[in-house]
């Protein structure tokens, strides 16, 4: 971009993250193209400062700002700008990369911990026992019920299969098999069968999962 705002350099890059051909912007103002409506009115600001000062809060920095597509989408963005000399003319050079994918995953990710903090909140006011595992079956956590009922501090038995500790003799193989089969695949399930207390006591119990 220079000085007057105006596109001089779009690669190819930037063709396939905008949709605009090189030819079609080469000259327009790169406010209009590709800076969202909202944002303009600062990026023109950000621009006159630093042609009046030299100073630019946001040069050779990496920041995260949405843009515009030809479409009329908009897409968060990381973006660097940086300053280069042109036959005695300061352009303006953006590096841009779309983290739409990024966001997204931080957003599941996120909600994710919402919902978990939702859950642990829940299963904490309740009797019963709960366990929270991984997808290997490897314990995260365990409420004050688990506890109670079997015996077993978290911090013994955290990273853990529940079966390495709570089974005996007298536990259905076939139930263990259901149930490790079902953890793996991501089903839920619900099953009957013996369990043991850390001291040795034995209980039968159902398992929701």
């Amino acid at each position: 971009m220079d000085p007057d705002g105006r596109i001089v350099e779009f690669n190819p890059a930037s063709e396939h993250c905008f949709g605009y051909r090189r030819q079609d912007v080469i000259g327009l103002m790169l406010a209009e193209m590709i800076v969202p409506e909202q944002h303009r009115e600062a990026h023109h600001r950000g621009l006159q400062h630093y042609l009046k000062t030299g100073e630019g809060p946001v040069l050779r920095k990496r920041i995260e700002i949405e843009a515009l597509r030809k479409d009329g989408s908009v897409f968060p963005v990381e973006l660097a700008i940086d300053v280069a000399r042109s036959l005695n003319e300061e352009l303006f050079v953006a590096y841009l990369r779309d983290i739409t994918e990024r966001k997204h995953a931080e957003d599941e990710l996120r909600r994710s911990q919402e919902e978990l903090s939702k859950l642990a909140l829940l299963a904490a006011r309740t009797d019963n026992a709960v366990v929270f595992t991984d997808r290997e079956g490897r314990i995260e956590w365990i409420n004050d019920g688990f506890t109670r009922i079997t015996g077993w501090p978290l911090d013994e038995i955290l990273g853990r299969k529940p079966g390495d500790f709570l089974q005996g003799p007298e536990t259905d193989p076939a139930a263990v098999r259901y149930m490790g089969e079902s953890i793996r695949a991501g089903r839920g399930f619900s099953s009957e069968l013996i369990n043991y207390h850390r001291d040795g006591g034995k209980y039968w119990t159902a398992i929701e999962a």
